[in-house]
């Protein structure tokens, strides 16, 4: 049959050349856009967001606690979670070296990466398993098993009750349009 005629030598080799110089365009334009990086110069901004070397990176598969978040205690008092938690990433990172892996860039235009210390510790990984996440598993499930850790052992805001950080940020965005549309200008923190 004509269409499965065979590419003549020739053609084989243009085109074994035009694949391979697309598979190094790819690779290149791969490593340009999700290679990795490392910085000394840390600074925390919540308990899932940082800025390494001037680069505002958001960790992969990790979902903390809003930085304003509450969380309520067994008997029901509130407590400051998201601080905490930003608080438990500062000392995480204090004085190391990180190395992270672009994996992605999120819509508000940050690096979405996995951070690993010099000492080989998953930044992300260890939020989770000291309870000051929850494992976004809509982006990822490698983290599932160190929250399940957390959960089983209560560390962080498995302690107690807490809102899950996602849902938080939806009813806190729902609550700052009703308060903007009947023009009364307060905005009403979601809490458990």
């Amino acid at each position: 049959m004509d269409r499965f005629r065979r590419v003549s030598p020739r053609g084989r080799r243009i085109l074994d050349i035009a694949v391979t110089l697309a598979l190094i365009a790819a690779t290149v334009w791969g490593v340009q856009r999700f290679g990795g990086f490392e910085g000394e110069d840390i600074r925390v901004i919540d308990g899932d967001s940082l800025i390494v070397n001037g680069r505002e990176v958001r960790l992969h598969g990790i979902d903390a606690v809003e930085l304003h978040q509450t969380c309520r205690e067994p008997d029901g008092r509130e407590w400051p979670c998201g601080r905490l938690a930003r608080a438990h990433l500062r000392k995480l990172v204090h004085d190391r070296s990180l190395t992270c892996r672009t994996i992605d860039e999120d819509r508000y235009g940050r690096i979405v990466a996995r951070c690993i210390a010099e000492n080989g510790m998953d930044i992300g990984e260890r939020m989770v398993r000291d309870g000051w996440a929850v494992a976004h598993v809509r982006h990822s499930p490698v983290y599932v098993m160190a929250e399940r850790d957390a959960h089983d052992a209560r560390r962080g805001i498995w302690a107690g009750r807490f809102m899950p950080p996602e849902e938080w940020r939806a009813r806190r965005r729902t609550a700052q349009g009703n308060a903007f549309a009947t023009g009364d200008g307060a905005t009403a923190v979601p809490r458990d």
